[in-house]
């Protein structure tokens, strides 16, 4: 098995089909990316995916696209090239680059986005954190891996990362911002779980928020 089968990637493709089209792009490269466990049993902390190596495989197109069927093509072979066995993959997303616009699209438009993405994390067309989309339900996970070890562990801070930045690829600035300050806030509140390991993670994922919003929204959170 490539690691895409034609369910599961139909569903990836046809959200990000979707996406490109609300947009009004076509894209020209495809990427295929995939975390791939290192084979630990379990996961050594709450909400992570364990330790993993990420690996992708690109190929450019003959002629740009937003269609689903072409994409869900590729990106079975790009997956099938990447050799990861189906039971070691830990998250899995195909990504459309070189963007232009559509012969369709309006003249005034927004900057050209950035490349999108659809990713385990996104389903339904809502970006979901460990199959979440209810704010108070992912504060109370976000406050219980804060709470959890006194190490935070660098896949699960890219995990909480990757969510952050999906929110951003819906223009969710403000869930972006509300989330940020209720990290900042428990990690000030939790002075015995190693404040300042805990405080360096925040200002980690801050700056590659606010890298986001300047590259994408041309501005700064406040």
């Amino acid at each position: 098995s490539s690691g895409i089968n034609a369910e599961y990637g139909g569903h990836m493709c046809t959200e990000l089909e979707a996406r490109m089209a609300r947009e009004g792009v076509l894209g020209g490269l495809i990427t295929v990316k995939m975390k791939e466990g290192s084979g630990e049993a379990e996961p050594v902390k709450y909400m992570g995916h364990g330790i993993c190596d990420n690996v992708s495989r690109s190929t450019a197109l003959t002629s740009a696209t937003n269609t689903a069927g072409v994409m869900l093509r590729h990106a079975v072979r790009l997956a099938g090239e990447l050799g990861v066995a189906p039971s070691d993959i830990r998250g899995l997303g195909v990504q459309m680059g070189k963007l232009r616009e559509t012969v369709q699209s309006s003249v005034v438009r927004k900057p050209t986005p950035s490349p999108v993405l659809c990713s385990l994390f996104t389903h339904s067309g809502v970006p979901d954190f460990m199959g979440n989309t209810d704010k108070d339900v992912i504060k109370g996970l976000l406050a219980d891996w804060c709470k959890s070890t006194g190490e935070p562990l660098q896949c699960d801070i890219d995990h909480v990362d990757d969510y952050l930045l999906n929110l951003l690829e819906y223009g969710n600035v403000s869930l972006v911002e509300e989330l940020l300050r209720f990290l900042r806030k428990v990690i000030v509140g939790n002075k015995e779980n190693g404040e300042e390991e805990w405080s360096a993670v925040f200002n980690g994922s801050l700056q590659s928020v606010q890298r986001r919003v300047q590259q994408d929204f041309n501005g700064i959170l406040d």
